[in-house]
């Protein structure tokens, strides 16, 4: 008994480490060196990430996309984990991704199969000269690689990409996944307050560390409601949209 609560104490203390180091360096790290420190940490654990689709991916494969040879692009691709199933389907793809070792490995295995551009989603969103190749196509959908919006952390960027994704699919489904905001724990708190002290910012609303993936904005279900009107769209919730497998949308014309 004594170990376990040995264990249950130290469990308890690397997860409030974890929290006040989140709110202290979601409050000190400026928005442009957090999106930095994303694609590093991208570069350094994607390889370790899963490479199969998750069981309620293949439900929405089955139940949201048009029937193939239809035309895809998949935003933040990693290194294909989406897109090969995609290609196995019959599928045309199209993919972009902002890291450069992934974006290489993700021509390797892609071949011949479709575009393959080394991009950010906010130089898709702004049409620049590496973003060409794709921002002249038009696709029958849409998919934000997993988790790929809630790295968006400005929310600006994030309403610039969703109307640069809506031009290029006007008429299909869009698949954007996140996290979604929960309660702030008391140590979160408490560094986001130290932060505020020595850097005379405040934390943005839903930006938080998370280890191993780097910064994200959580979301609640009215941003992603908001975001989805400025398109044009409604956000058509998978399960009941409180966390169940991974809280996931497909923006639809309304």
């Amino acid at each position: 008994m004594g170990h376990l609560r040995v264990e249950r104490f130290l469990a308890r203390s690397v997860t409030a480490y974890h929290s006040l180091a989140s709110g202290f360096f979601a409050a000190t790290v400026p928005t442009d060196e957090q999106t930095r420190l994303i694609l590093d940490a991208y570069e350094d654990i994607y390889t370790m990430a899963l490479t199969r689709l998750s069981a309620w991916e293949e439900t929405w494969f089955a139940r949201q996309l048009p029937a193939p040879p239809a035309r895809i692009l998949v935003c933040g691709a990693g290194s294909g984990r989406e897109v090969m199933p995609l290609v196995t389907r019959g599928y045309e793809v199209d993919a972009f991704e902002p890291t450069a070792k992934l974006a290489t490995e993700l021509r390797r295995v892609h071949g011949t199969h479709g575009l393959v551009v080394t991009c950010s989603l906010q130089e898709f969103a702004a049409a620049t000269a590496a973003a060409t190749p794709i921002t002249n196509q038009t696709y029958a959908a849409v998919l934000l690689g997993w988790g790929s919006l809630t790295h968006i952390l400005d929310a600006d960027d994030r309403l610039s990409v969703m109307r640069a994704i809506d031009r290029r699919c006007p008429v299909g489904p869009i698949l954007a996944s996140f996290y979604l905001r929960r309660p702030e724990s008391r140590p979160e708190r408490f560094g986001q307050f130290i932060g505020r002290i020595m850097s005379g910012r405040g934390t943005p609303a839903g930006r938080s560390l998370m280890p191993k993936i780097g910064f994200v904005h959580r979301f609640t279900q009215d941003e992603i409601e908001l975001l989805a009107r400025a398109i044009g769209r409604v956000a058509r919730w998978d399960g009941d949209g409180t966390g169940n497998a991974y809280p996931h949308v497909t923006f639809v014309r309304g």
